[in-house]
């Protein structure tokens, strides 16, 4: 998902930084991270599921 978002922003003439965590009822939940404020290359943490309808 990191590079598919960055690469299309890189196409559009953007310089993106793109940081996400996953979010649950208690804050920070399970589930992938996808980007790093000082890490936009691939990351192990990053490779989980994404499932669908979550947030």
């Amino acid at each position: 998902m990191l590079a598919l978002a960055r690469a299309e922003a890189l196409a559009a003439g953007l310089d993106p930084s793109i940081y996400t965590h996953p979010i649950g009822l208690h804050g920070h939940g399970a589930g992938p991270s996808i980007g790093f404020w000082d890490n936009q290359n691939a990351d192990p943490r990053g490779s989980g599921l994404i499932a669908a309808n979550t947030a």
